[in-house]
């Protein structure tokens, strides 16, 4: 059974070694690490070696190269398509500034623009 590649990042990070499984993926270890500032750089060194090295090479490098430290953060998600949409077409947003727009409302806005464009999309 393959490992979730959280319990590799908990043993890089709890400086507790483990066997390199079929679980472990370079590519989530290089986004995880590139959310922290005091690892950006070491994600950007694995990421330039790409296909390059194996996994077991990906692990050892994150292993020996960073400190023993509690690292947390909300992983990065897709918005929803709908509320997107729906900002983009109510304030003439691009994608990008809808995300960004989306990140600043709240459940209370997103409902008020809702009814705003039903009460337009009925005139």
């Amino acid at each position: 059974m393959a490992e979730s590649p959280f319990v590799y990042v908990n043993s890089i990070n709890d400086k507790n070694r483990i066997p390199v499984g079929e679980g472990y993926n370079k590519f989530l270890m290089n986004r995880q690490y590139s959310l922290f500032i005091d690892t950006i750089l070491y994600a950007a060194e694995a990421n330039r070696f790409g296909e390059d090295i194996d996994a077991k090479m990906s692990y050892e490098f994150y292993f020996n190269s960073l400190r023993k430290k509690k690292r947390f953060t909300k992983w990065p998600t897709k918005q929803s398509g709908d509320d997107l949409k729906l900002v983009c077409q109510t304030y003439g947003y691009s994608p990008q500034k809808g995300i960004e727009a989306l990140s600043l409302l709240g459940k209370d806005e997103l409902e008020a623009i809702r009814e705003f464009n039903k009460e337009k999309n009925y005139d």
